[in-house]
């Protein structure tokens, strides 16, 4: 019987005097996908940040594997828990670059990371765009590249904020036939996205 992989109990966040959400549970298995709804501004991106070990709740607790997020946070967890941003930031150098000096770092020694550019050209990606700087790339292109950058550090979960919202109906096909299968946590606000995922669960805020 497969075990609970993250929990979230009780959690609560808050910006100023402003209360996001408060006493909120969820839960998510090995291979599941829990989807996020909720309105702009309703805290669904700071959610996934404390999930990710960016940010820490105001109350409550993360846990993985059973194991809280106070005790297995830092490099360790935020390895297993990696987070897509909505809006990649634009990184120093190319993606080839960036994915040498990620998977350079002790975090990662010894285990078995996959292929970036592998999961880039599964999404249409020109193979140009791997050692172009990343200034050069468009909105969309650093999006899909970030994805398969994120997939190929093997993390437990994904935590995914609105990964194609920048993306043509084409390219949008292609990530979620590459996400299919990858334990996740998604934010999405394309309710005919919502259908396709097929979620295991929902969490509105």
């Amino acid at each position: 019987m497969a075990t609970v992989l993250l929990e979230a109990e009780d959690l609560c966040a808050q910006v100023g005097e402003r209360r996001l959400f408060s006493g909120l549970n969820l839960s998510l298995m090995p291979g599941q996908t829990l989807l996020l709804r909720g309105p702009s501004g309703s805290g669904k991106t700071v959610l996934l940040r404390i999930l990710a070990g960016q940010r820490p709740a105001d109350d409550g607790r993360v846990l993985l594997h059973g194991q809280p997020l106070e005790r297995g946070g830092g490099p360790r967890w935020r390895s297993q828990l990696v987070l897509v941003p909505q809006h990649p930031v634009v990184l120093p150098g190319a993606p080839v670059d960036t994915w040498a000096a990620w998977s350079a770092l002790k975090v990662h020694r010894g285990r078995q990371l996959g292929d970036p550019q592998a999961h880039a050209a599964a999404m249409d990606l020109p193979a140009g765009a791997w050692t172009q700087p990343w200034i050069g790339l468009s909105g969309g292109e650093r999006q899909r590249l970030h994805i398969a950058l994120a997939i190929a550090l093997q993390p437990v979960v994904l935590l995914l904020d609105e990964p194609t919202a920048a993306l043509d109906a084409g390219s949008v096909e292609r990530v979620e036939a590459l996400l299919r299968g990858h334990t996740a946590v998604w934010i999405s606000h394309d309710e005919d996205q919502h259908r396709r995922l097929a979620a295991d669960h929902t969490v509105s805020l």
